[in-house]
């Protein structure tokens, strides 16, 4: 302002001074000349402004270049404001302004309409404050890596760990090794559409760190997968009449440590009770809270059709409402119950061949010794799924969901034959087969965070299902110290709890829930530099908003320097040149 007022006054004084002198030659074309010569070296001695910060600013995140930011910031006309994570400030040019964080920069310009980020983009945590603006975005590459990865937090022992991802900057081709704690475990190629997959067999329980390098490039990340051992499933066993299937199930499952519980009825509303890995239980009566103890119920169908309306209505809700599993031994009195109740998805039909031997075909694998069937039929819909086959093809075993639970039916009479042959690896795989196709999860059952690494000081979500979740859980870090996560119900799907927490130190952490203690492993936020940079540049665009029509200010184009000073020239000059004439 001050340098405007000089300058006017300046070229008044000098225009009148010329304007005055005797001499008419000229007079109109000096005057002119000294008004341009003072406003001509005012403009080059005066600062460049600032561009407008009225009408929109350049964010400056990780990951963008000076040139990329001077292109986009010369092309709107915007100032330019940098985050700390982009480097020095000055960098990027010299009116380029440095801010904490995108809050302050909003409290800073108050009046700033328009905001383009470049780079990688905001972390995730921080784009939303983002959205009530009208922004743009303008993505940096993201560095050679790994852009994203799939792998399950948590495998059981004997498992085949599936590892899959895809990737950036890498050529097709270019090898990605899989490294476990006792050396190489599996490589991949990059395929043509940048992506891979490893494998892992998880052979022992423990916190297990798997590292990923690729080939010629120097770069390495590492995933965290707790490992832990196959928990058997709690069986209860009821039975019409005593039986030898139950007898070798109940000793089989013993030698595997779980929980089993055998009811037989021995006359009209008498039973005998036989427990094993588990103390004494009074099973006379099916309640709610008795069911809630078991993760299975194996029954014979005249065992099923015995329950009182009581026992029935709570085995139904114990399947349908908290996810219990059922298997159903076929019989005549099982045909009379399928289609009805919680066999309502099964049909039976009769037909000949009950009571002859025939194989059983499941998961590759083909029994011998023959077994024998009973005299039906599996009538399959959308909702039946197979899980064993006789030779000729047909359904020996299926399953179908129940609500939050799961039943299924098996028409293999004898079972035990395959143990008294000394054939245990096939009665145990059959058992196997229908048990696991119906039991209760008895993981804890925890979502942790999104697909990928988890980082330090970013926010993950714990998420999980179930009616008896308690609000408040308990997280330990690698140090010992443990925090609270608050959860909360979802309002439109009772039953799944969600919360958030903060990492704040890499390495093992635990959930304490009361009923389980899952592991989840945090790396630190200099680790997977390739995944951050994809995650935070889909996040950003995900989540832009797009600039309204008729938003964009008309551009204030400065006149160059370059033509302040030929103007300055030609003005000296044409004043020089007329007093020499």
């Amino acid at each position: 302002m001050i340098l405007t007022l000089i300058a006017t006054l300046a070229a008044l004084v000098l225009g009148a001074l010329e304007w005055r002198r005797p001499d008419p030659r000229w007079r109109t074309a000096r005057g002119v000349a000294s008004v341009l010569a003072v406003l001509a070296l005012a403009a080059l001695l005066a600062p460049s402004p600032p561009p407008a910060r009225d009408g929109g600013g350049v964010l400056v995140t990780e990951g963008a270049t000076p040139a990329l930011v001077r292109r986009v910031a010369d092309s709107l006309e915007a100032a330019v404001f940098v985050l700390p994570e982009a480097g020095a400030a000055r960098a990027f040019g010299a009116n380029a302004r440095r801010v904490a964080d995108l809050p302050a920069l909003l409290r800073r310009e108050p009046g700033l309409r328009r905001l383009t980020v470049t780079g990688w983009g905001l972390d995730p945590a921080a784009a939303g404050a983002a959205v009530p603006m009208p922004s743009g975005f303008v993505a940096a590459p993201a560095p050679a890596g790994i852009a994203t990865l799939r792998w399950p937090r948590r495998a059981q022992v004997g498992s085949v760990v599936p590892i899959s991802g895809s990737t950036t900057g890498i050529a097709p081709g270019t090898t990605i090794h899989l490294d476990g704690p006792g050396g190489p475990v599996d490589s991949a190629s990059v395929s043509a559409d940048s992506t891979f997959t490893l494998s892992a067999r998880a052979r022992a329980a423990g916190l297990i760190s798997y590292m990923l390098r690729v080939d010629h490039g120097g770069m390495a990340d590492t995933a965290g997968i707790e490992v832990v051992a196959p928990t058997p499933p709690r069986l209860l066993v009821l039975d019409d009449a005593p039986s030898f299937e139950s007898r070798y199930l109940k000793d089989w499952m013993a030698r595997e440590g779980a929980d089993v519980v055998v009811r037989t009825r021995v006359s009209r509303g008498r039973y005998r009770t036989v427990s094993v890995n588990v103390a004494s239980t009074d099973v006379a009566v099916l309640t709610p809270a008795l069911l809630g103890r078991f993760d299975v119920i194996l029954s014979d169908a005249p065992a099923l059709a015995a329950l009182s309306p009581g026992e029935r209505d709570a085995l139904e809700r114990a399947v349908r409402e908290r996810g219990l599993g059922l298997v159903v031994t076929a019989g005549a009195v099982a045909a009379r119950l399928a289609g009805h109740g919680l066999l309502t998805a099964f049909q039976l039909h009769t037909t000949p061949g009950g009571g002859l031997e025939t194989q059983v075909r499941w998961n590759g694998s083909v029994t011998s010794p023959r077994a024998t069937r009973a005299p039906y039929q599996l009538g399959l819909d959308g909702a039946v799924r197979s899980l064993a086959w006789d030779s000729t093809g047909h359904p020996l075993a299926a399953w179908a969901g129940a609500g939050a639970g799961a039943v299924a039916v098996t028409l293999v009479t004898a079972p035990s034959h395959w143990a008294l042959t000394g054939d245990d690896a096939t009665f145990r795989g059959y058992w196997a087969l229908l048990l696991d196709a119906v039991a209760r999860p008895t993981d804890p059952g925890w979502e942790i965070g999104m697909a990928g690494p988890l980082l330090v000081d970013r926010p993950m979500t714990l998420r999980r299902s179930g009616t008896e979740m308690t609000p408040v859980i308990v997280v330990q870090d690698p140090a010992g110290a443990r925090d609270s996560v608050f959860l909360s119900e979802d309002a439109f799907e009772p039953g799944l709890w969600t919360g958030t927490y903060w990492p704040r130190q890499a390495g093992w952490y635990r959930i304490i829930d009361g009923t389980a203690a899952p592991r989840f492993d945090v790396r630190g936020d200099d680790e997977w530099h390739a995944w951050q940079a994809t995650a935070r540049t889909a996040s950003m665009q995900a989540r832009i908003v797009s600039q309204p029509a008729g938003e964009r200010r008309r551009s204030r184009r400065q006149i160059p320097r370059a033509v302040w000073f030929g103007a300055l020239f030609a003005a000296v000059a044409l004043l020089w040149g007329e007093r020499a004439v």
